[in-house]
């Protein structure tokens, strides 16, 4: 796989005749046509061989260009949809209990959460917490009010949740899309109490409310794409540093860019690997095109509409 990460600017798109005119943000479509092998920007009505994308820089730094993709590419890995921005949504999980002043007086109740993946984002167990409310509770949502307390008094960084209240149960929710948490629930009656009679009554549940996702165009998707993006983008340095990293500079827009819409084209071109039992790797190429959120890319999309043969889907999947 070879991935390139674009970062674009709110400012009209696909204006110039040549890559070198572009301006500092702007993409612009070139190729070469069929008919006369010339390098020309793509328009309608003419048949090209292939074509490739650039992006415009600031002044005196010229343009990049995107992998070359031959028309048509390999149906097989051609894969061509735009990602409006989304922001990512955690897991949350639902907390209930059935108990109420009508099966006796109650004194703490234990909520264990039990959280992986975080901050790090490196798989393992980061820690349990447990959470008490403690006292005599006469109603069910008495319990959620002093659990959510507790937890906000925790702080979201040793929490790494967020807690409310409600009327059906307390809502728990993580603190990233990736992170996986579960809760088990335990009561403790008096201790004075020689058996628990109303212990049995007391039922919790714990449901899961919704499926988490990592958004599309959030700050850290793109900072994930501009690190798979950088082994492509080449290095160089001199021995008193004066030349950048191009990966250091990709980082530098996406930190300025924030969240964005994404044009995403995913392809193989007919000279590559088709993925049989004889060669290994199923090679193809991705690129993306991150705008700023609300930016008009009609005119490239509909030019790559026309020399695609399709027509541009748009997903709110991330």
């Amino acid at each position: 796989m070879n991935k390139q990460l674009f970062i674009g600017k709110n400012i009209p798109q696909n204006t110039a005749s040549d890559a070198t005119l572009l301006a500092d943000g702007e993409a612009g479509i070139f190729g070469i046509n069929a008919a006369t092998w010339q390098t020309e920007k793509v328009a309608g009505g003419s048949t090209y061989d292939r074509i490739w994308i650039a992006m415009g820089r600031a002044a005196g730094r010229g343009s990049r260009l995107s992998r070359t993709i031959n028309i048509l590419p390999s149906v097989q890995e051609f894969y061509y949809k735009k990602f409006p921005y989304s922001p990512a949504v955690g897991e949350m999980k639902l907390v209930s209990t059935d108990c109420s002043s009508s099966k006796g007086v109650y004194d703490v109740f234990a909520l264990r959460i039990d959280s992986r993946f975080g901050d790090d984002l490196g798989g393992q167990e980061r820690h349990s917490k447990t959470y008490y409310a403690t006292g005599k509770f006469l109603t069910a949502r008495a319990i959620y009010d002093a659990w959510a307390a507790e937890i906000l008094a925790d702080g979201i960084r040793n929490s790494m949740i967020t807690a409310v209240a409600t009327d059906a149960g307390l809502q728990v929710q993580g603190q990233y899309a990736e992170q996986v948490f579960e809760i088990g629930v335990e009561y403790y009656d008096n201790p004075a109490k020689e058996a628990c009679a109303t212990c049995s009554d007391c039922n919790f549940t714990v449901e899961t409310m919704n499926e988490a996702d990592s958004g599309s165009g959030t700050l850290l998707h793109l900072q994930e794409l501009a690190r798979q993006a950088a082994p492509y983008e080449g290095t160089a340095y001199n021995l008193d540093r004066n030349i950048n990293s191009p990966a250091v500079l990709l980082d530098a827009q996406v930190a300025a860019l924030g969240t964005a819409d994404i044009i995403y084209i995913r392809f193989k071109n007919t000279d590559q690997a088709k993925g049989d039992s004889g060669k290994v790797y199923n090679m193809y190429q991705e690129i993306h095109l991150a705008f700023p959120v609300g930016t008009n890319t009609g005119s490239l999309e509909s030019v790559l509409n026309t020399v695609f043969n399709t027509t541009i889907q748009t997903s709110l999947a991330s």
